[in-house]
């Protein structure tokens, strides 16, 4: 779960377009704090930090998988 919360904090205080983001993003935390800690593998963890970051809407700013988690383990 820290992960979530390192991502809030980048993007609230480094996000360069933060001034165009149209919800709460503290809401976000809230949000996705609960969706990551019931992720039952680490690439469901990635796909949550991906929807998170997916819902700013700036196609410049991504999550990526770790080289060891570069392809699904689940096919």
């Amino acid at each position: 779960m820290a992960g979530v919360a390192h991502l809030w904090a980048e993007v609230k205080y480094n996000f360069a377009y933060f001034d165009r983001v149209k919800f709460d993003w503290n809401q976000k935390l809230v949000e996705y704090l609960p969706l990551a800690a019931k992720a039952e593998d680490t690439w469901d963890y990635y796909r949550v930090l991906r929807r998170m970051c997916a819902e700013l809407g700036d196609a410049h700013t991504n999550v990526y998988f770790g080289i060891k988690n570069n392809s699904n383990p689940n096919g």
